[in-house]
């Protein structure tokens, strides 16, 4: 672990982190194009661009959706989504941070959030079925009444900090995404980007990530 993330997260009064990614293994191939499909299935007859019509991101879906379609048959979409999420949540794998996440924050005394844009219901059940409820005081995930609010939106973020009681601006927010990154910094906490690959690495230091790591390292957070 390097000096640079140690900082970040040792003067963090609260540590918030995303779903997908930081904690789960949610949807890999090919999970994600048949959730991708079962969102496509609800807009069967709906002309769409080419780049959602083929995409293996049902969130993509989702967010095509909600700019372009009344909100009955977003909402629809959005219940596909959710209903995908859940059945994945109930056998896919913990991230390998995950435990070194949640290690770290028990020895620091710091209160957990969850903030993704995948649904509650499913951030809720993987978290259940993991034994990790107990360890997270919120969740502020995708409801049908928050699909607007999905990051870069900063609403998540600060439902989450409120929530908690904290200072959002020292909270540390870990994700894997650019949107992660952009949302922080439009709240003003501190974000600590994880990335696959040097591609991601860099898309995360440009968007201003204050600390990069390896989404697969194994090596403790001491």
């Amino acid at each position: 672990m390097t000096s640079e993330v140690l900082a970040l997260l040792e003067g963090a009064s609260a540590l918030l982190l995303d779903f997908d990614g930081p904690l789960a293994a949610l949807m890999p191939p090919p999970a994600n194009a048949q959730a991708a499909d079962a969102a496509l299935a609800v807009l069967d007859g709906v002309e769409l661009p080419n780049d959602i019509a083929t995409t293996t991101d049902h969130l993509a879906v989702l967010r095509w959706s909600l700019e372009h379609l009344p909100a009955p048959l977003m909402l629809e979409v959005e219940a596909a989504c959710t209903q995908a999420e859940v059945a994945a949540a109930a056998d896919c794998r913990e991230a390998v941070n995950c435990s070194a996440l949640f290690e770290h924050a028990e020895r620091a005394g710091l209160p957990v959030g969850v903030v993704s844009n995948n649904a509650a219901a499913a951030v809720r059940a993987f978290l259940q079925r993991t034994g990790r409820l107990g360890s997270v005081e919120v969740i502020s995930a995708r409801t049908p009444d928050t699909v607007e609010w999905l990051k870069p939106r900063p609403e998540l973020l600060l439902t989450a900090a409120v929530a908690l009681r904290v200072n959002v601006g020292e909270v540390v927010f870990v994700g894997d995404a650019v949107s992660d990154v952009i949302a922080s910094k439009r709240v003003g906490c501190r974000s600590l980007g994880l990335y696959k690959n040097a591609s991601r690495k860099a898309e995360l230091e440009e968007a201003g990530a204050d600390a990069v790591w390896p989404i697969d390292s194994q090596v403790a957070i001491r």
